[in-house]
């Protein structure tokens, strides 16, 4: 179910929705156990989207008590866009996980994509300043 009305995300931020949404309904399909029922709920805030996936299944009694690298993926993908996740039971059962991630403010615009390393410089064309020597040729030789 969707509420609200969704806006324009950064480079990379719908990516990183999707995957969490993904994520979370394979741990539901791993964890919950038989026939769960499942609510997905992204919900459109004036200053943040929250996705957040719910379900009636086995809830803690299914895992060890400690996040699996799914969990962790997606705390890391929140983190690089400001965002968090929270994972726990719900209740009266099952378990829920709601991932939350700023928006960009209306009035300011999109925020400047994540930066990425440097790529290296283009080589130079021979001969320029500071380009390195060609190979020798069979009439230099």
């Amino acid at each position: 179910m969707r509420v609200g009305t969704p806006r324009r995300l950064p480079p990379g931020a719908g990516l990183t929705l999707h995957r969490a949404a993904q994520e979370a309904l394979s741990n539901v399909r791993k964890h919950a156990g038989p026939d769960p029922g499942v609510t997905v709920v992204e919900r459109w805030e004036s200053d943040a989207v929250v996705l957040e996936v719910s379900d009636d299944g086995r809830g803690a009694a299914a895992g060890t008590g400690e996040p699996g690298y799914g969990l962790l993926g997606m705390r890391e993908r929140a983190a690089m866009f400001g965002g968090n996740v929270v994972t726990g039971p719900r209740p009266g059962g099952g378990w829920r996980v709601r991932f939350t991630m700023p928006l960009p403010s209306r009035q300011n615009g999109s925020p400047p994509p994540p930066t990425a390393p440097a790529s290296p410089p283009a080589p130079a064309s021979p001969g320029a300043p500071g380009a390195p020597a060609a190979p020798p040729t069979q009439e230099d030789r």
